[in-house]
């Protein structure tokens, strides 16, 4: 909530949630468990959200990034700051050159929950 102070952070599945733009890659057995290392965070007691420094679109570029996994996105406003969020990180995907180990999508689909990890 925009006037809200910081809370306590919550990781959720939103699996159910349509999207229409993605990107898929393929990364190295030490690159997904640092990511996903980084991404267990977010339930511990003191990790703070906020919208404005750390919401659920900077959680994702820091998770990407903890995996050297860099995808650049610019910040947007409203009414009450200004930070990364959703849309400017769709746009910003659906933009951006792909590096040979990944895809793009942009039909719109329900979160797929599938894939192997090895």
């Amino acid at each position: 909530y925009p006037w809200s102070p910081p809370d306590q952070g919550q990781l959720n599945d939103n699996e159910g949630t349509s999207y229409n733009i993605s990107v898929s890659m393929t990364v190295s057995d030490a690159q997904f468990f640092t990511m996903l290392n980084y991404v267990s965070q977010g339930n511990n007691p003191g990790y703070l959200y906020d919208i404005n420094t750390n919401n659920c679109t900077t959680f994702v570029l820091n998770a990407l990034q903890a995996g050297f996994v860099n995808i650049s996105s610019q910040v947007g406003s409203w009414s009450t700051g200004s930070g990364y969020d959703p849309g400017d990180l769709g746009e910003d995907l659906r933009n951006m050159p792909l590096s040979p180990n990944m895809s793009r999508s942009t039909m719109e689909n329900s979160h797929p929950n599938v894939g192997n990890c090895n």
